[in-house]
């Protein structure tokens, strides 16, 4: 390559990143606050993966021997990082040393309810979380019944092996049918609320996580979230409902909606959480059920 092609070819380069630079820390910047309007919102939705590609343009510049770009997109991702984990469990589970151990499964997209009581067999599930987008068949299993079979069989039950002490179904929204059951195990009380806000539309957005919030605020019995929340947990709105309830995430992130193992441009909706002494050991996907969907194990520390 000749001395004038090399040059411009730099020249290309430094243009790049001197570009990318400037529009990655104005996004940081604002990614600090409850910026409104439709181009924050984006940036806001899919920051985990703004937050992979800062990395990739850090590796870039780094590469190039750019060092002082290099620099400045590391001191944006740590920035970045601090914004993300500030509501989120990034790449560890919150661990506790509790002594109990509790099983939750939870599957959407559900069409029947047997594979996932055969994986709760197998794996010794104490909880069983379903959300079907129609009414299933009525389950009759002599460990795993249907505690509440007057409020119907879908779109969201909990199945237990656990005598309930409570459970029932409560609506946030139109369309947005939760279940519940209260249980105790070693004698921990505590309730578990299954959720699938999937899809979920701007304009009920603000509805649901009010209703959510009085919901939980409303119990005197610690309270575990597991589901679908529609929204990635940086959101503002879903950071004030965390603040407001004191709620926390267990998991890492969760890189599925359900119909996969992983996908890298999945956003992480997919959570368990719970009050602060509530542990994660850990969490696994399951056997692909005959929906099409992947249950997820959570192995929790009460």
């Amino acid at each position: 390559m000749g001395y004038l092609s090399q040059k411009k070819k730099e020249e290309r380069i430094d243009l790049f990143l001197n570009g990318a630079l400037v529009v990655a820390a104005v996004c940081s910047f604002f990614m600090l606050f409850d910026t409104t309007g439709a181009l924050w919102e984006h940036f806001h939705r899919w920051h985990f993966q703004y937050y992979l590609l800062l990395q990739g343009l850090c590796l870039y510049a780094l590469y190039q021997k750019r060092w002082g770009r290099g620099s400045i997109f590391i001191l944006l991702i740590l920035i970045n990082f601090v914004s993300l984990s500030s509501s989120s469990n990034i790449f560890m589970n919150t661990p506790s040393e509790g002594t109990t151990e509790l099983k939750i499964i939870y599957q959407n997209h559900a069409q029947e309810a047997s594979s996932i009581i055969k994986d709760a067999y197998a794996n010794d599930g104490d909880i069983l979380a379903l959300n079907a987008e129609q009414e299933l068949q009525p389950v009759y299993d002599d460990n795993y019944r249907l505690y509440h079979e007057d409020a119907g069989f879908g779109p969201s039950l909990i199945l237990t092996d656990l005598p309930p002490e409570q459970s029932g179904k409560v609506s946030f929204a139109p369309n947005r049918q939760a279940s519940y059951v209260s249980v105790t195990k070693n004698g921990q009380k505590i309730m578990i609320l299954n959720i699938d806000f999937s899809n979920l539309k701007k304009e009920e957005a603000a509805t649901v996580y009010k209703n959510l919030e009085e919901f939980v605020l409303a119990q005197n019995i610690p309270l575990i979230i597991v589901g679908d929340f529609g929204l990635p947990t940086w959101i503002p709105l879903v950071k004030n409902f965390m603040i407001t309830t004191g709620l926390e995430v267990k998991n890492r992130l969760i890189l599925s909606n359900g119909r996969q193992r992983f996908n890298l441009f999945a956003l992480p909706t997919i959570n368990l959480m719970g009050y602060k002494a509530l542990g994660l050991d850990d969490f696994e996907f399951l056997e692909q059920t005959p929906s099409g969907s992947y249950p997820v194990l959570f192995r929790l520390r009460l």
